[in-house]
Protein backbone atom coordinates (compact mmCIF):
# COMPACT_ATOMS: atom_id res chain seq x y z
CA UNK A 1 0.00 0.00 0.00
CA UNK A 2 1.50 3.42 -0.69
CA UNK A 3 1.47 6.26 2.08
CA UNK A 4 -1.36 8.57 -0.04
CA UNK A 5 -3.81 5.56 0.14
CA UNK A 6 -2.78 5.28 3.87
CA UNK A 7 -3.59 8.60 4.47
CA UNK A 8 -6.80 8.63 2.97
CA UNK A 9 -7.66 5.67 5.09
CA UNK A 10 -7.15 6.98 7.89
CA UNK A 11 -8.46 10.63 7.42
CA UNK A 12 -11.80 8.07 6.35
CA UNK A 13 -11.67 6.27 9.77
CA UNK A 14 -11.03 9.08 12.14
CA UNK A 15 -13.42 12.28 10.12
CA UNK A 16 -16.91 10.51 12.06
CA UNK A 17 -15.32 10.82 15.36
CA UNK A 18 -14.21 14.16 14.80
CA UNK A 19 -17.99 15.08 13.93
CA UNK A 20 -19.16 13.26 16.41
CA UNK A 21 -17.09 14.79 19.39
CA UNK A 22 -18.39 18.14 17.58
CA UNK A 23 -21.93 17.29 18.19
CA UNK A 24 -21.30 16.47 21.38
CA UNK A 25 -20.15 19.57 22.61
CA UNK A 26 -22.98 21.22 21.03
CA UNK A 27 -25.75 19.68 22.38
CA UNK A 28 -27.93 21.14 24.85
CA UNK A 29 -28.15 18.21 26.82
CA UNK A 30 -24.46 17.15 27.50
CA UNK A 31 -22.78 19.89 29.99
CA UNK A 32 -19.44 19.70 31.68
CA UNK A 33 -19.08 19.47 34.97
CA UNK A 34 -15.60 20.14 36.37
CA UNK A 35 -14.28 17.81 38.79
CA UNK A 36 -15.65 17.94 42.52
CA UNK A 37 -12.14 17.53 44.13
CA UNK A 38 -10.59 20.53 42.65
CA UNK A 39 -10.93 23.44 45.20
CA UNK A 40 -11.97 26.89 43.91
CA UNK A 41 -9.25 29.19 43.83
CA UNK A 42 -8.96 33.27 45.58
CA UNK A 43 -7.06 36.19 44.51
CA UNK A 44 -4.24 36.28 46.81
CA UNK A 45 -3.56 39.50 48.81
CA UNK A 46 -0.21 40.53 50.09
CA UNK A 47 0.07 41.23 53.90
CA UNK A 48 -0.46 44.95 54.83
CA UNK A 49 2.79 46.83 54.51
CA UNK A 50 4.64 47.94 57.99
CA UNK A 51 5.20 51.72 58.77
CA UNK A 52 7.94 52.65 61.10
CA UNK A 53 8.46 56.35 61.06
CA UNK A 54 11.15 56.31 63.06
CA UNK A 55 13.18 54.93 60.44
CA UNK A 56 11.88 56.53 57.64
CA UNK A 57 10.52 54.06 55.44
CA UNK A 58 7.76 50.90 55.34
CA UNK A 59 9.54 47.37 56.75
CA UNK A 60 11.57 44.87 54.51
CA UNK A 61 12.89 45.87 51.81
CA UNK A 62 10.83 45.92 48.47
CA UNK A 63 7.98 48.06 48.96
CA UNK A 64 5.47 50.30 46.55
CA UNK A 65 4.42 52.49 49.41
CA UNK A 66 6.83 55.35 50.13
CA UNK A 67 7.18 57.91 52.99
CA UNK A 68 7.45 61.40 51.39
CA UNK A 69 7.21 63.57 53.92
CA UNK A 70 7.44 63.27 58.08
CA UNK A 71 6.33 66.03 60.37
CA UNK A 72 6.51 66.59 64.23
CA UNK A 73 4.45 68.47 66.23
CA UNK A 74 5.55 68.63 69.63
CA UNK A 75 3.32 70.80 72.84
CA UNK A 76 4.06 70.67 75.98
CA UNK A 77 2.11 72.80 78.65
CA UNK A 78 3.48 72.16 81.72
CA UNK A 79 4.52 68.75 82.72
CA UNK A 80 2.07 67.79 79.65
CA UNK A 81 3.42 66.64 76.31
CA UNK A 82 1.29 66.08 73.37
CA UNK A 83 3.39 64.85 70.16
CA UNK A 84 1.58 64.51 66.73
CA UNK A 85 2.97 63.09 64.00
CA UNK A 86 1.62 63.71 60.32
CA UNK A 87 2.90 61.15 57.42
CA UNK A 88 2.12 61.25 53.80
CA UNK A 89 2.54 58.29 51.88
CA UNK A 90 2.58 57.49 48.34
CA UNK A 91 1.55 54.15 46.39
CA UNK A 92 3.64 54.06 43.57
CA UNK A 93 2.00 50.89 41.93
CA UNK A 94 -1.04 50.54 40.18
CA UNK A 95 -3.03 48.39 42.73
CA UNK A 96 -4.05 49.12 46.21
CA UNK A 97 -2.03 48.76 48.93
CA UNK A 98 -3.04 48.20 52.68
CA UNK A 99 -0.79 49.59 55.88
CA UNK A 100 -0.39 49.93 59.18
CA UNK A 101 1.89 51.62 61.41
CA UNK A 102 3.97 50.44 64.65
CA UNK A 103 5.28 53.69 66.52
CA UNK A 104 7.61 53.55 69.05
CA UNK A 105 6.34 55.58 72.12
CA UNK A 106 7.78 56.54 75.76
CA UNK A 107 6.14 53.80 78.46
CA UNK A 108 3.65 56.52 79.74
CA UNK A 109 2.17 57.58 76.47
CA UNK A 110 -1.68 57.12 75.41
CA UNK A 111 -2.81 57.66 72.25
CA UNK A 112 -5.13 60.52 72.07
CA UNK A 113 -6.11 60.23 67.97
CA UNK A 114 -5.66 58.54 64.76
CA UNK A 115 -6.66 59.52 61.64
CA UNK A 116 -6.36 58.99 57.91
CA UNK A 117 -8.05 60.50 54.80
CA UNK A 118 -10.54 58.56 52.92
CA UNK A 119 -14.23 57.63 53.16
CA UNK A 120 -13.36 53.70 55.44
CA UNK A 121 -14.16 52.70 58.72
CA UNK A 122 -13.60 54.39 61.84
CA UNK A 123 -9.68 53.84 62.54
CA UNK A 124 -8.01 52.74 65.78
CA UNK A 125 -4.71 52.60 67.46
CA UNK A 126 -3.54 50.95 70.75
CA UNK A 127 -0.57 51.00 72.51
CA UNK A 128 1.11 47.49 72.82
CA UNK A 129 3.16 46.46 75.77
CA UNK A 130 7.24 46.14 76.05
CA UNK A 131 6.21 42.17 75.53
CA UNK A 132 3.57 42.35 73.17
CA UNK A 133 5.80 44.76 71.20
CA UNK A 134 9.00 42.85 71.25
CA UNK A 135 6.84 39.58 69.82
CA UNK A 136 5.46 41.71 67.24
CA UNK A 137 8.79 42.71 66.09
CA UNK A 138 10.17 39.57 66.26
CA UNK A 139 7.45 38.10 64.16
CA UNK A 140 8.38 41.11 61.58
CA UNK A 141 11.95 40.52 61.74
CA UNK A 142 11.73 37.07 60.52
CA UNK A 143 9.03 37.80 57.62
CA UNK A 144 10.65 40.94 56.34
CA UNK A 145 14.17 40.08 56.98
CA UNK A 146 14.89 43.94 58.59
CA UNK A 147 17.01 43.52 61.67
CA UNK A 148 16.31 47.61 61.78
CA UNK A 149 13.06 47.28 63.78
CA UNK A 150 15.26 45.36 66.75
CA UNK A 151 16.31 48.59 67.83
CA UNK A 152 12.71 49.42 69.01
CA UNK A 153 12.27 46.41 70.77
CA UNK A 154 12.45 47.51 74.21
CA UNK A 155 10.05 50.45 73.74
CA UNK A 156 6.26 50.43 74.18
CA UNK A 157 4.82 50.82 70.41
CA UNK A 158 1.46 52.29 69.13
CA UNK A 159 -0.33 49.68 66.38
CA UNK A 160 -3.05 51.30 64.40
CA UNK A 161 -5.84 49.21 62.16
CA UNK A 162 -5.10 48.27 58.74
CA UNK A 163 -5.98 51.00 56.11
CA UNK A 164 -5.60 51.43 52.04
CA UNK A 165 -3.55 53.54 50.33
CA UNK A 166 -5.06 53.74 46.53
CA UNK A 167 -3.38 52.89 43.35
CA UNK A 168 -1.13 55.76 42.20
CA UNK A 169 -2.35 58.27 45.14
CA UNK A 170 -1.52 59.35 48.15
CA UNK A 171 -2.39 59.59 51.81
CA UNK A 172 -2.41 61.57 54.85
CA UNK A 173 -1.99 59.50 57.90
CA UNK A 174 -1.73 61.42 61.75
CA UNK A 175 -1.60 59.84 65.05
CA UNK A 176 -1.17 61.75 68.35
CA UNK A 177 0.16 60.52 71.85
CA UNK A 178 0.01 62.57 75.21
CA UNK A 179 2.74 61.68 78.19
CA UNK A 180 3.39 63.08 81.52
CA UNK A 181 6.64 64.28 82.28
CA UNK A 182 8.16 64.18 85.38
CA UNK A 183 10.22 66.87 87.17
CA UNK A 184 13.74 66.51 87.68
CA UNK A 185 14.14 69.45 90.20
CA UNK A 186 13.79 72.87 88.04
CA UNK A 187 14.32 70.53 84.65
CA UNK A 188 11.85 68.74 82.41
CA UNK A 189 13.57 66.00 79.41
CA UNK A 190 11.33 65.05 76.73
CA UNK A 191 12.21 62.24 73.90
CA UNK A 192 10.73 62.16 70.66
CA UNK A 193 11.80 58.87 69.95
CA UNK A 194 13.87 58.55 66.30
CA UNK A 195 16.20 56.17 64.45
CA UNK A 196 20.44 56.31 65.70
CA UNK A 197 20.70 54.24 62.44
CA UNK A 198 21.03 56.29 58.99
CA UNK A 199 17.91 55.71 56.88
CA UNK A 200 16.81 57.27 53.77
CA UNK A 201 13.46 58.40 54.41
CA UNK A 202 12.69 62.02 54.15
CA UNK A 203 14.11 64.81 56.37
CA UNK A 204 11.76 65.55 59.28
CA UNK A 205 9.83 68.79 59.62
CA UNK A 206 10.20 69.54 63.67
CA UNK A 207 7.92 72.02 65.34
CA UNK A 208 8.14 72.73 69.52
CA UNK A 209 5.78 74.93 71.57
CA UNK A 210 6.64 75.13 75.22
CA UNK A 211 4.42 77.32 77.59
CA UNK A 212 4.58 76.99 81.32
CA UNK A 213 2.68 78.67 84.46
CA UNK A 214 6.47 79.09 85.93
CA UNK A 215 8.85 81.00 84.26
CA UNK A 216 11.21 79.40 81.45
CA UNK A 217 14.51 79.90 82.16
CA UNK A 218 16.10 77.79 79.27
CA UNK A 219 15.39 75.37 76.56
CA UNK A 220 18.32 72.78 75.18
CA UNK A 221 18.76 70.15 72.78
CA UNK A 222 21.79 68.44 73.57
CA UNK A 223 21.16 65.92 70.34
CA UNK A 224 20.08 68.23 67.44
CA UNK A 225 20.15 71.92 66.65
CA UNK A 226 17.08 73.99 67.26
CA UNK A 227 16.33 77.87 66.50
CA UNK A 228 14.15 79.50 68.86
CA UNK A 229 11.36 81.54 66.45
CA UNK A 230 9.45 83.66 69.63
CA UNK A 231 10.51 83.27 73.42
CA UNK A 232 8.97 84.82 76.00
CA UNK A 233 9.39 84.73 79.93
CA UNK A 234 6.39 81.80 79.63
CA UNK A 235 6.33 80.48 76.39
CA UNK A 236 8.45 79.94 73.45
CA UNK A 237 7.94 78.39 69.86
CA UNK A 238 10.90 76.30 68.18
CA UNK A 239 12.02 74.55 65.36
CA UNK A 240 14.66 72.12 64.10
CA UNK A 241 17.26 73.96 61.68
CA UNK A 242 17.48 71.37 58.40
CA UNK A 243 20.85 69.99 60.04
CA UNK A 244 19.01 69.24 63.44
CA UNK A 245 15.77 67.55 61.43
CA UNK A 246 18.30 65.88 59.01
CA UNK A 247 20.78 64.28 62.37
CA UNK A 248 19.69 60.51 63.25
CA UNK A 249 18.65 59.78 67.06
CA UNK A 250 15.63 60.40 69.52
CA UNK A 251 15.71 64.42 69.70
CA UNK A 252 15.99 65.08 73.88
CA UNK A 253 14.55 68.56 75.08
CA UNK A 254 15.31 69.92 78.18
CA UNK A 255 13.15 72.70 79.74
CA UNK A 256 14.37 74.66 83.14
CA UNK A 257 12.14 76.51 85.00
CA UNK A 258 13.21 78.82 87.20
CA UNK A 259 12.93 82.84 88.13
CA UNK A 260 16.54 83.50 89.23
CA UNK A 261 19.75 81.47 87.91
CA UNK A 262 19.42 77.51 87.80
CA UNK A 263 21.52 74.83 87.23
CA UNK A 264 21.38 70.85 86.43
CA UNK A 265 23.00 67.96 85.76
CA UNK A 266 22.46 64.65 84.13
CA UNK A 267 24.92 61.96 85.69
CA UNK A 268 26.29 58.39 84.00
CA UNK A 269 28.23 57.23 87.32
CA UNK A 270 31.52 54.99 85.98
CA UNK A 271 33.23 53.38 88.97
CA UNK A 272 35.95 52.63 86.51
CA UNK A 273 37.65 56.08 86.84
CA UNK A 274 36.04 56.26 90.40
CA UNK A 275 33.38 59.04 89.63
CA UNK A 276 31.55 59.15 86.63
CA UNK A 277 30.13 61.90 83.60
CA UNK A 278 27.73 64.70 83.32
CA UNK A 279 26.17 67.00 81.84
CA UNK A 280 25.42 70.40 83.19
CA UNK A 281 22.70 72.32 81.89
CA UNK A 282 23.16 76.15 83.25
CA UNK A 283 20.67 79.03 82.40
CA UNK A 284 20.05 82.30 82.79
CA UNK A 285 16.86 84.18 84.38
CA UNK A 286 14.95 86.27 81.47
CA UNK A 287 16.09 89.67 82.84
CA UNK A 288 15.19 93.49 81.52
CA UNK A 289 17.82 95.77 79.49
CA UNK A 290 18.28 97.42 82.30
CA UNK A 291 19.82 94.67 84.11
CA UNK A 292 21.67 93.32 81.74
CA UNK A 293 25.49 93.80 80.51
CA UNK A 294 26.55 96.26 78.10
CA UNK A 295 27.99 94.89 75.40
CA UNK A 296 31.13 95.72 73.55
CA UNK A 297 30.79 94.42 69.87
CA UNK A 298 33.01 94.46 67.02
CA UNK A 299 32.03 93.33 63.91
CA UNK A 300 34.79 91.53 61.53
CA UNK A 301 33.76 90.82 57.95
CA UNK A 302 35.48 89.32 55.23
CA UNK A 303 35.41 91.21 52.10
CA UNK A 304 37.54 89.06 49.62
CA UNK A 305 36.79 88.54 46.01
CA UNK A 306 35.06 85.19 46.78
CA UNK A 307 32.90 86.73 49.05
CA UNK A 308 31.05 88.74 45.92
CA UNK A 309 27.98 87.98 45.45
CA UNK A 310 25.28 86.70 47.86
CA UNK A 311 27.79 85.82 50.56
CA UNK A 312 28.55 89.39 51.27
CA UNK A 313 24.91 90.26 50.41
CA UNK A 314 23.89 87.81 52.88
CA UNK A 315 26.74 89.37 55.57
CA UNK A 316 25.60 92.85 55.15
CA UNK A 317 22.25 92.25 56.22
CA UNK A 318 23.04 90.28 59.15
CA UNK A 319 25.45 92.81 59.91
CA UNK A 320 22.79 95.81 59.88
CA UNK A 321 20.52 93.45 61.73
CA UNK A 322 22.60 92.76 65.05
CA UNK A 323 23.58 96.87 64.41
CA UNK A 324 20.00 97.60 64.61
CA UNK A 325 19.33 95.39 67.45
CA UNK A 326 21.84 97.22 69.84
CA UNK A 327 20.25 99.24 72.99
CA UNK A 328 21.35 103.03 73.09
CA UNK A 329 24.47 103.79 74.83
CA UNK A 330 26.23 100.12 73.74
CA UNK A 331 29.10 100.28 71.87
CA UNK A 332 30.28 98.81 67.90
CA UNK A 333 32.60 99.12 65.60
CA UNK A 334 33.03 97.57 62.18
CA UNK A 335 36.14 96.12 60.43
CA UNK A 336 36.39 94.68 57.09
CA UNK A 337 39.20 93.05 55.43
CA UNK A 338 41.24 91.67 52.04
CA UNK A 339 44.24 92.79 51.37
CA UNK A 340 44.13 95.04 53.99
CA UNK A 341 42.15 95.85 56.99
CA UNK A 342 39.57 98.98 57.26
CA UNK A 343 37.48 100.12 59.93
CA UNK A 344 34.21 102.07 60.41
CA UNK A 345 35.99 103.57 63.27
CA UNK A 346 39.33 103.90 65.03
CA UNK A 347 37.43 102.42 67.87
CA UNK A 348 33.92 101.40 68.96
CA UNK A 349 31.03 104.17 68.87
CA UNK A 350 28.77 104.89 71.20
CA UNK A 351 25.45 103.80 69.80
CA UNK A 352 22.41 106.19 69.29
CA UNK A 353 20.38 107.08 66.52
CA UNK A 354 23.03 108.76 63.99
CA UNK A 355 25.70 106.95 64.67
CA UNK A 356 23.46 103.55 64.49
CA UNK A 357 22.56 105.04 60.56
CA UNK A 358 26.17 105.85 59.81
CA UNK A 359 27.21 102.36 60.65
CA UNK A 360 24.49 100.86 58.52
CA UNK A 361 25.65 103.18 55.99
CA UNK A 362 29.17 102.29 55.94
CA UNK A 363 27.98 98.66 55.80
CA UNK A 364 25.90 98.76 52.58
CA UNK A 365 29.26 100.48 51.11
CA UNK A 366 31.23 97.85 51.16
CA UNK A 367 32.29 95.75 48.47
CA UNK A 368 34.56 92.77 47.61
CA UNK A 369 37.62 92.63 46.41
CA UNK A 370 41.51 90.66 46.69
CA UNK A 371 42.42 87.83 49.27
CA UNK A 372 42.16 86.68 52.76
CA UNK A 373 44.43 88.80 55.47
CA UNK A 374 42.53 86.88 58.83
CA UNK A 375 45.90 87.52 60.94
CA UNK A 376 46.28 91.00 60.33
CA UNK A 377 41.83 91.44 60.78
CA UNK A 378 41.72 89.22 63.79
CA UNK A 379 44.88 91.42 65.29
CA UNK A 380 42.80 95.17 64.94
CA UNK A 381 39.78 93.62 66.31
CA UNK A 382 41.70 92.40 69.82
CA UNK A 383 43.42 96.03 69.53
CA UNK A 384 40.01 97.37 70.62
CA UNK A 385 39.55 99.29 73.90
CA UNK A 386 36.18 98.16 75.45
CA UNK A 387 33.87 100.58 77.63
CA UNK A 388 34.21 99.73 81.64
CA UNK A 389 31.41 97.64 82.72
CA UNK A 390 31.18 95.96 78.85
CA UNK A 391 31.25 92.75 78.03
CA UNK A 392 33.71 92.66 74.94
CA UNK A 393 32.58 90.25 71.90
CA UNK A 394 33.28 90.25 68.41
CA UNK A 395 31.69 88.21 65.84
CA UNK A 396 34.46 86.89 62.72
CA UNK A 397 32.93 86.24 59.54
CA UNK A 398 34.82 84.75 57.08
CA UNK A 399 35.00 82.15 53.46
CA UNK A 400 38.10 81.00 53.00
CA UNK A 401 41.85 80.54 54.17
CA UNK A 402 44.35 83.19 55.20
CA UNK A 403 45.88 84.05 51.39
CA UNK A 404 47.60 87.13 52.54
CA UNK A 405 49.72 88.48 55.38
CA UNK A 406 50.91 85.82 58.47
CA UNK A 407 49.07 82.39 56.86
CA UNK A 408 50.32 79.99 59.49
CA UNK A 409 47.75 78.48 61.10
CA UNK A 410 50.00 78.52 64.59
CA UNK A 411 50.89 82.25 64.45
CA UNK A 412 46.94 83.10 64.62
CA UNK A 413 46.10 80.90 66.75
CA UNK A 414 49.29 82.44 68.97
CA UNK A 415 47.98 85.97 68.27
CA UNK A 416 44.83 85.22 69.32
CA UNK A 417 45.65 83.63 72.35
CA UNK A 418 48.37 85.84 73.57
CA UNK A 419 46.98 89.55 72.04
CA UNK A 420 43.77 89.40 73.47
CA UNK A 421 44.15 91.64 76.41
CA UNK A 422 40.73 92.52 76.69
CA UNK A 423 39.47 88.88 76.56
CA UNK A 424 37.37 89.48 73.87
CA UNK A 425 34.96 86.93 73.13
CA UNK A 426 35.53 85.56 69.43
CA UNK A 427 32.32 83.85 67.96
CA UNK A 428 33.60 82.54 64.57
CA UNK A 429 31.64 82.01 61.38
CA UNK A 430 33.04 80.06 58.77
CA UNK A 431 30.96 80.10 55.12
CA UNK A 432 31.48 77.95 52.54
CA UNK A 433 33.40 74.39 52.27
CA UNK A 434 37.21 76.05 52.25
CA UNK A 435 37.56 77.22 55.52
CA UNK A 436 40.04 76.43 58.03
CA UNK A 437 37.76 74.96 60.83
CA UNK A 438 40.40 73.91 63.38
CA UNK A 439 41.44 77.07 63.70
CA UNK A 440 38.36 78.81 63.82
CA UNK A 441 37.29 76.33 66.28
CA UNK A 442 40.41 77.38 68.22
CA UNK A 443 40.10 80.66 68.45
CA UNK A 444 36.32 80.42 69.58
CA UNK A 445 36.86 78.19 72.49
CA UNK A 446 40.04 79.62 73.76
CA UNK A 447 38.02 83.04 74.09
CA UNK A 448 34.97 81.30 76.20
CA UNK A 449 32.95 81.70 72.92
CA UNK A 450 31.58 79.72 69.96
CA UNK A 451 31.94 78.62 66.15
CA UNK A 452 29.30 78.33 63.80
CA UNK A 453 29.51 77.25 59.99
CA UNK A 454 26.98 77.77 57.37
CA UNK A 455 27.32 75.43 54.37
CA UNK A 456 26.07 75.74 50.98
CA UNK A 457 22.13 76.05 50.77
CA UNK A 458 22.26 77.66 54.30
CA UNK A 459 20.77 81.21 54.71
CA UNK A 460 23.95 83.14 56.28
CA UNK A 461 22.24 85.66 57.68
CA UNK A 462 19.70 83.80 59.51
CA UNK A 463 22.58 81.85 61.16
CA UNK A 464 23.96 84.86 61.98
CA UNK A 465 20.71 86.32 63.69
CA UNK A 466 20.49 83.52 65.83
CA UNK A 467 23.96 83.82 66.67
CA UNK A 468 22.60 87.37 67.77
CA UNK A 469 19.98 86.95 69.68
CA UNK A 470 22.03 84.59 71.73
CA UNK A 471 23.92 87.60 72.13
CA UNK A 472 21.29 89.41 73.71
CA UNK A 473 21.45 90.58 77.30
CA UNK A 474 24.78 88.82 79.18
CA UNK A 475 24.33 87.95 82.46
CA UNK A 476 27.00 86.30 84.19
CA UNK A 477 30.43 86.71 82.57
CA UNK A 478 34.00 85.06 83.61
CA UNK A 479 32.27 81.67 84.00
CA UNK A 480 33.82 79.43 86.80
CA UNK A 481 32.41 75.85 88.10
CA UNK A 482 33.37 74.49 91.34
CA UNK A 483 32.78 71.85 93.96
CA UNK A 484 31.79 72.44 97.57
CA UNK A 485 32.17 70.25 100.31
CA UNK A 486 30.87 70.52 103.77
CA UNK A 487 30.55 74.32 102.90
CA UNK A 488 34.33 74.59 101.50
CA UNK A 489 35.59 74.55 98.26
CA UNK A 490 36.99 71.23 97.45
CA UNK A 491 39.81 71.68 94.36
CA UNK A 492 40.65 68.91 91.81
CA UNK A 493 37.57 66.85 92.23
CA UNK A 494 36.60 67.68 88.83
CA UNK A 495 39.21 66.41 85.99
CA UNK A 496 38.34 67.32 82.64
CA UNK A 497 35.44 69.89 81.37
CA UNK A 498 34.30 70.62 77.51
CA UNK A 499 34.85 73.56 76.92
CA UNK A 500 37.55 74.08 78.70
CA UNK A 501 36.84 77.46 79.46
CA UNK A 502 32.87 77.41 80.05
CA UNK A 503 31.23 80.49 78.51
CA UNK A 504 29.47 83.46 79.61
CA UNK A 505 25.47 82.84 80.25
CA UNK A 506 23.02 85.12 78.33
CA UNK A 507 19.27 85.84 79.31
CA UNK A 508 17.27 82.77 78.50
CA UNK A 509 19.89 80.86 77.04
CA UNK A 510 21.69 77.35 78.06
CA UNK A 511 25.26 76.69 78.74
CA UNK A 512 25.43 72.92 77.69
CA UNK A 513 29.16 71.48 79.06
CA UNK A 514 30.15 68.06 78.99
CA UNK A 515 32.02 67.41 82.08
CA UNK A 516 33.95 64.81 83.56
CA UNK A 517 34.25 64.05 87.03
CA UNK A 518 36.82 62.46 88.71
CA UNK A 519 35.73 61.87 92.48
CA UNK A 520 32.39 60.77 93.85
CA UNK A 521 29.44 62.18 92.36
CA UNK A 522 27.30 63.31 95.63
CA UNK A 523 27.82 66.52 96.23
CA UNK A 524 27.21 70.22 95.68
CA UNK A 525 28.36 71.81 92.48
CA UNK A 526 28.01 75.62 92.08
CA UNK A 527 28.16 77.45 89.20
CA UNK A 528 29.42 81.52 89.57
CA UNK A 529 30.76 84.17 87.82
CA UNK A 530 30.21 88.30 87.52
CA UNK A 531 26.83 89.70 86.88
CA UNK A 532 26.38 93.30 86.52
CA UNK A 533 26.17 94.63 90.12
CA UNK A 534 27.11 91.39 92.00
CA UNK A 535 28.12 87.49 92.65
CA UNK A 536 25.77 84.92 91.83
CA UNK A 537 25.43 81.26 91.56
CA UNK A 538 23.46 78.65 90.69
CA UNK A 539 23.32 75.46 93.01
CA UNK A 540 23.37 71.79 91.70
CA UNK A 541 22.82 68.27 94.62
Amino acid sequence: MTLKSTLKTLAALLLPLALASMVMAHSPSQAVVPPASLPSVRPWNPPPRIIVPQIGRVAGSVSSIEITAIRARVDIRDTIAVTTMELDLANRSGSAQEATMLVPVPSAATVNGFTFEGPFREPTARVLSRHEARQEYDAIVARERDPALLEWAGWNVVRTSVFPVPPHGTRKVRIAWEELLIANGDRLDYTLPRSDLQHRGPAWQIEINVASSTTIAGIFSPTHEVRTLRRGEQSASLVATDRGAAASGALRLSIVRSAGPSATVITYPDPSIGGGYFLLLAVAPQTSDAQAMPRDIVLVLDRSGSMAGAPLEQAKVAATRIVNGLRDGERVNVIDFSNGVSSFAPSPATVNAGTRDEVIRYIAALHPAGGTNIHDALLEALRQDVAPGALPLCLFLTDGLPTIGKTLERDIRAMAEDGNPTHRRIFTVGVGPDVNVPLLDRIADGSRALAAYVTPGDDLATKVADIAERLAGPVIADTVLAVDENGRESPGRISETVPTMLPDLFRGSGLPSNLVCGGETKKATYLGGLPPTQEEYATVR
